[in-house]
């Protein structure tokens, strides 16, 4: 589980997919979620530890969106309390018949 405010650091081993690529892909979805995606520079990386082919993300929370996605979030709770209240008061209509 992961909040507003969590950064979490994946390591990335660069592969060659013909269907398609998956650091795409994974920035791609991330993106759906909101969620930034950002590799982290080898210079502040320890450098007893180098690998051409392994890149460090550090994923975190895009708060540029996150006002619209709040509000999203608030408009599609609104809709399904609506939606559970109509259907409520049918069902209780269908009971008194």
């Amino acid at each position: 589980l992961s909040g507003n405010e969590t950064i979490t650091y994946l390591s990335y081993e660069q592969r060659y997919y013909i269907e398609y690529n998956p650091s795409e892909e994974f920035r791609r979805l991330a993106r759906l979620r909101n969620l930034k995606v950002e590799v982290v520079p080898s210079c502040e990386l320890n450098e007893f530890y180098p690998a051409n082919d392994i890149e460090i993300w550090k994923v975190s929370r895009d708060k540029i969106n996150l006002e619209e996605e709040d509000q999203f979030d608030t408009e599609q709770k609104t809709k399904v309390s609506v939606s559970q209240e109509k259907n409520n008061h049918e069902a209780l209509l269908w009971r008194m018949r």
